[in-house]
């Protein structure tokens, strides 16, 4: 299967998580107050419980990249899925890891407040396919997330 970059309109944004969450997220919706999957290096989990996400989809699909390397030792598993859902609120700047945000297309962005699972729009694996094209430096996949 391919896939298209789409251009951030302002009206989506993107959420990277585990791809095993994905059916709990399409009954509940994006949940604050959940356990981070990040942890500093003194032990503690980064952020407050915020639900975090990106306005580009490159970012998400670098993030998801970076992650399933981190989780998996391999990108490109499948075993992490990209949300694209509705903006219906305001969010807030993530301040968060300056230098993972360096070149990013878009804000990354956090708030407290759920995220509906009616306003999710797809999910998408980040599959190996994806993985090549985007180390490829490809954004003319075919179709789209």
């Amino acid at each position: 299967m391919k896939f298209k970059l789409a251009e951030s309109t302002g009206e989506y944004l993107y959420h990277v998580t585990h791809t095993d969450k994905i059916p709990k997220i399409k009954k509940k919706g994006l949940l604050p107050m959940q356990t981070s999957n990040w942890v500093k290096a003194g032990g503690d989990r980064y952020g407050k419980g915020e639900i975090y996400a990106f306005e580009h989809p490159r970012d998400a699909a670098n993030w998801a990249a970076s992650m399933d390397w981190d989780v998996n030792k391999w990108m490109g598993t499948g075993k992490i899925s990209i949300i694209k859902f509705k903006k219906t609120d305001n969010w807030d700047i993530d301040t968060n890891d300056p230098l993972r945000q360096f070149g990013k297309k878009g804000n990354w962005v956090k708030k407290f407040t759920r995220v509906m699972p009616e306003d999710i729009i797809s999910v998408t694996p980040f599959t190996e396919e994806m993985a090549k094209r985007m180390v490829d430096r490809e954004d003319n996949f075919e179709g789209e997330f």
